[in-house]
């Protein structure tokens, strides 16, 4: 690993790694994630992971998010159309309990991918006329070219997910959701949304080092420009575990 900018404005150290030590990082976070690896979890723990997460969307500091998607619901529901969110790494579908409550689920299409299965499970329990599914992004890069190709979502919603994600498996998934989602919405890292086309270099940054979680920094800008998009808003985040630089991003196609 060799470092590329030392620290980024935010303070957050950033590493440059090749594109094969990217494919072994992706890997281990997939095992994590998929599996919930090193973790010794009793069912009480796994349901209070489970209710925490239900009710995560409804943080204050998340309103930029739910704001945006209600008021997107709003103008497409107004118009006598249905409505419709693809959403990433989508843990139980915590945004479905916000519209649930707060506007309702009539003339609501969801359709979320989730690699771990106590939350597809608990999605479907509460949600059961919508779609959720037990896929890793591979999965869901087989979808969009597949079941998926001739489907139609307003909004795609990835939620602190692209960053345990590799660019090349990111710019795919951008690259097939720009076809059928009209905007995106995307919760990240901003540390190298523009990103360098000419850099075989991966970056990456620590999140939690104890685990021996590196997360990787996605060129966001560049990979919506590439389908036709452009960053329409964006939105400061907290700080993560003492890490600094999240942003939310709406993306729109670049025509309108």
């Amino acid at each position: 690993m060799t470092e590329a900018t030392g620290d980024n404005a935010d303070g957050t150290r950033v590493f440059q790694i090749s594109r094969e030590a990217a494919e072994h990082l992706y890997q281990f976070m997939r095992l994590f994630w998929e599996e919930r690896s090193g973790q010794d979890m009793d069912d009480a723990s796994i349901e209070s992971l489970l209710e925490g997460y239900r009710a995560a969307m409804g943080k204050p500091h998340l309103a930029p998010i739910r704001d945006t998607i209600v008021g997107i619901r709003n103008q497409v529901r107004n118009a006598g159309l249905e409505f419709s969110i693809l959403e990433l790494g989508a843990a139980n579908g915590s945004i479905m309990h916000v519209l649930k409550d707060t506007v309702g689920l009539e003339g609501t299409r969801y359709f979320g991918m989730e690699p771990w299965q106590p939350f597809v499970e608990d999605f479907s329990s509460h949600f059961p006329d919508q779609t959720m599914i037990r896929v890793n992004i591979d999965d869901a890069l087989e979808l969009l070219s597949g079941d998926l190709r001739d489907s139609s979502f307003n909004i795609c919603l990835a939620c602190l997910v692209f960053c345990m994600i590799d660019p090349t498996r990111v710019r795919k998934f951008i690259n097939l959701a720009a076809k059928i989602c009209d905007c995106f919405i995307i919760y990240d890292i901003n540390l190298n949304v523009l990103g360098d086309p000419d850099d075989e270099k991966v970056q990456v940054f620590p999140f939690n080092p104890e685990m021996i979680q590196f997360y990787f920094a996605n060129p966001f800008d560049q990979m919506l420009k590439e389908n036709g998009f452009k960053i329409a808003g964006s939105w400061d985040m907290p700080a993560i575990r003492n890490t600094m630089g999240w942003k939310t991003y709406l993306a729109v196609k670049a025509n309108l």
